[in-house]
């Protein structure tokens, strides 16, 4: 009684009797009772049983807390609060009133500088990674997935991330198993999956070789601006000469002998009593000594010279694919620091605008005009706070050189009269609009989570980022915009900071050299591609402004 077999054929078209109401499907529904016997009679195969029961699968979807009124457009939801802050932990609640999902999340970042301290140690962390989730696979995260549970571990500059999330009945059980298995996890057990994930990562990093120029090109960007960070060839060396051994040894020092900081955020269908139980637990299976603040680890980006003439700084570099014909230059000029108070905030805001207003036009004239590339982009962008406008662009039509020279006839030649000729109704029409798409409503609890922890994550911890930068927007004028475009890209500029990466590819390797032999004359720092790291370390660094936890 408790199993049904379908049988579909055409072949049963003269026994089918019975017509089901939604497609006049013929069918015949009877029931075996010759073949029920048999089949009650009959003996499992060795090792055919059915599962044991899921421990995680949900009980109640009740929902905690009180469904509230949709929240208006330009109206925010309530800020996370703040549960907890002491010398180990910072810990932000979120309640749920918004979504009405029987769902919630528990974010949490150790902070520690262990996963960047060398090439070998980004290595190892991410070995451990992706040895401990395939390891923990069939005990523990097969059953989770299938009852709605997701459990996730990264690294960065800024310490360990650990993601545990979904129906919440069972959330604070699923934290103390998940958290129970990763600190008695021995990773030693099975040489067969080190060497397994040792090989996928290893094609990993192969394969970087195989991106497109642009790809590349903002690789070396980021290799020279900001630390801490390692070139891939760091990274594949130090990847041949690890061990086992000493993937233990890093999880060793991570969960038992590294100081750590806690940050963690706790959002949706929870009280504040099971999230703080979902800290508790977290705390008493994986106890540690606090890192004090002083030494909490940071990315930082470098400050690029200012030069108010000439090229600027500029890193030359052949493609890593000796085939690939295509060559590309990515154009950075950094603008400022956002995080520097309301001076941060309308600087960040007035790039926005120029972006928007740069973005149709660098388009139209070096692709469609010009044809120079297939990819020609532009935006305003933010890196850990430093505003800059990024300028790309890839094809075979030109080498690099003659790329940037062209890039920057468009901004002496396009963009600023096309600047000049734009209304100040015409400007605060398009600050208008970004302002509004700022206010967009999260679509769902995971993404409302998602952005609360990129919040807590820059430790900046303005809740009312939104509201705050689109108000931001609507204050940004035609003056604005042009005294940036003046100030910080035009030639003559006094804050003028610029950093340009060529790739070359196949096709126009040849001209490197004399590029190259160019852009000295006209006064460029030149930077080959493999001392992007030097470049970095020697530099300044721009203040990072940020709220201590």
């Amino acid at each position: 009684s408790n199993a049904m077999l379908v049988t579909v054929s055409r072949s049963f078209a003269n026994e089918a009797r019975e017509v089901e109401p939604w497609y006049g499907t013929k069918f015949r529904l009877w029931a075996n009772a010759e073949d029920r016997v048999r089949w009650a009679a009959a003996l499992p195969p060795p090792g055919f049983a059915q599962p044991a029961p899921n421990r995680f699968i949900p009980c109640s979807l009740k929902l905690k807390g009180p469904r509230m009124t949709r929240v208006a457009r330009g109206q925010l939801p309530a800020a996370p609060t703040l549960r907890r802050i002491d010398s180990f932990w910072k810990v932000y609640f979120r309640q749920d009133t918004e979504y009405g999902v029987p769902r919630a999340y528990a974010c949490v970042e150790f902070l520690t500088s262990l996963p960047r301290r060398s090439a070998s140690a980004a290595v190892l962390i991410k070995l451990y990674e992706k040895v401990l989730l395939d390891g923990l696979n069939a005990p523990l995260l097969y059953d989770a997935r299938v009852a709605g549970l997701v459990f996730d571990i990264s690294s960065s500059s800024r310490g360990v991330r650990l993601l545990l999330g979904g129906y919440n009945d069972r959330l604070v059980d699923f934290v103390e198993a998940a958290m129970a298995a990763l600190v008695s996890f021995d990773v030693t057990a099975d040489v067969e999956r080190f060497e397994a994930q040792r090989d996928i990562l290893s094609r990993e990093l192969e394969s970087f070789s195989s991106q497109q120029p642009y790809q590349q090109a903002a690789y070396w960007t980021g290799l020279s601006l900001i630390t801490p960070d390692f070139s891939i060839q760091e990274l594949r060396g130090a990847l041949a000469k690890v061990s086992l051994a000493d993937v233990a040894a890093l999880a060793t020092q991570l969960w038992q002998k590294e100081r750590l900081f806690g940050q963690a955020l706790v959002q949706g269908n929870l009280d504040e009593r099971e999230a703080d139980a979902v800290i508790r637990t977290i705390e008493g299976i994986l106890p540690f000594d606090p890192l004090p603040p002083s030494e909490f680890p940071a990315a930082s980006v470098v400050q690029v010279p200012v030069a108010s003439s000439g090229p600027g700084c500029v890193l030359v570099q052949d493609a890593m694919d000796p085939a690939e014909e295509n060559s590309a230059v990515e154009l950075t000029f950094q603008l400022g620091s956002s995080r520097d108070g309301e001076r941060g905030l309308q600087l960040y805001a007035a790039a926005q605008v120029l972006g928007a207003l740069l973005r149709d036009a660098f388009y139209q004239e070096l692709r469609t005009k010009q044809q120079l590339g297939y990819i020609v982009s532009s935006l305003a962008s933010r890196t850990e706070g430093v505003v800059s406008m990024v300028f790309v662009v890839q094809g075979v039509v030109l080498e690099p050189g003659q790329v940037l020279g062209r890039v920057d006839s468009f901004l002496e030649e396009v963009a600023r009269p096309l600047l000049e000729a734009k209304t100040e109704a015409e400007v605060q029409e398009v600050a208008g609009s970004l302002a509004e798409a700022r206010l967009t409503r999260a679509q769902g609890l995971a993404e409302a989570v998602e952005r609360n922890l990129a919040e807590l994550m820059s430790r900046q911890l303005q809740w009312d980022r939104p509201r705050v930068e689109s108000d931001a927007l609507r204050r940004v004028r035609r003056a604005d915009v042009l005294a940036l475009l003046d100030r910080g890209m035009l030639a003559g500029g006094p804050e003028r900071r610029r950093f340009a990466t060529l790739v070359f590819g196949s096709k126009h390797r040849a001209a490197c050299a004399g590029a190259l032999k160019a852009l000295e004359a006209q006064g460029a720092e030149v930077v080959v591609g493999p001392a992007a790291r030097e470049f970095a370390a020697s530099r300044p660094k721009w203040p990072l402004f940020m709220e201590t936890p």
